[in-house]
């Protein structure tokens, strides 16, 4: 089995259409998506459009949970929670009924996905955990792989024996050895905030127990020129470049 899990697209169509050339190219047998498809980027209909052409399940970001559960919208500082109720505006009956449709995790071959935190928090963020909530959040779950997003940053955590080590985790292979379970991070298709703007995704490799890190380059200038034309903040095309 060669998974790729992807995340943080937010409407950039430009980076999801890269990405997902560059999976056609890498032997790849099923795709899953952590959520936050939607908001920020320009083409939020058109990326959950192509989602739902490609037969891609999808969990719950915290831009979906906006559009299930809108009294959420206080997550937002005002200028962005404006921007965002123009963009699900635009949202089509259908994207919105996926988006209804959306679980706050899934547990599949043998991993767990989620968009936040473990064992199902859309909202939380990596960073806002010690490593006793890691470790903690460890013992309430079964698998020996985490999946999460949210932050739009790579990060590789393995836990053994209720000891944290944070491992690097850059573009490449990286194999995970048989003791210990991991907390995988795989950053952000659509808005990396890590320094490098190529889209980021992983491939979980399971027979050779191995996750792959890719880089892919994209048209940033394009995403961020139709960000500008839709009138959005000028800093949501800024974080592109």
């Amino acid at each position: 089995m060669r998974l790729a899990v992807i995340a943080d697209i937010h409407g950039n169509l430009e980076a999801f259409r890269a990405v997902l050339a560059d999976i056609d190219g890498a032997d790849i047998d099923q795709i899953i998506s952590l959520g936050d498809n939607i908001g920020y980027g320009a083409e939020s209909e058109a990326v959950m459009a192509l989602i739902r052409e490609r037969g891609i399940p999808s969990i719950l970001g915290n831009h979906e949970l906006v559009v299930k559960s809108p009294r959420f919208y206080r997550w937002f500082n005002p200028k962005v929670r404006k921007t965002l109720q123009s963009t699900f505006a635009g949202l089509s009956e259908r994207t919105v009924a996926d988006i209804r449709r959306m679980a706050p995790y899934r547990v599949a071959w043998g991993c767990r996905f989620v968009h936040g935190f473990p064992p199902k928090s859309v909202v939380l963020y990596l960073y806002q955990m010690s490593e006793k909530n890691i470790c903690r959040a460890f013992a309430r779950i079964d698998e020996a792989r985490c999946f999460i997003g949210h932050t739009h940053d790579l990060a590789l955590i393995r836990i053994l024996d209720e000891t944290l080590a944070h491992l690097p985790f850059s573009q490449g292979v990286c194999p995970l050895a048989p003791e210990g379970r991991y907390l995988i991070n795989v950053g952000s298709v659509g808005q990396p905030r890590d320094g490098d703007n190529r889209a980021k995704y992983v491939i979980w490799d399971e027979s050779e127990s191995s996750i792959e890190v890719r880089y892919v380059p994209y048209d940033f200038e394009a995403a961020a020129a139709k960000i500008l034309s839709a009138g959005y903040p000028e800093y949501f095309a800024a974080r592109l470049r």
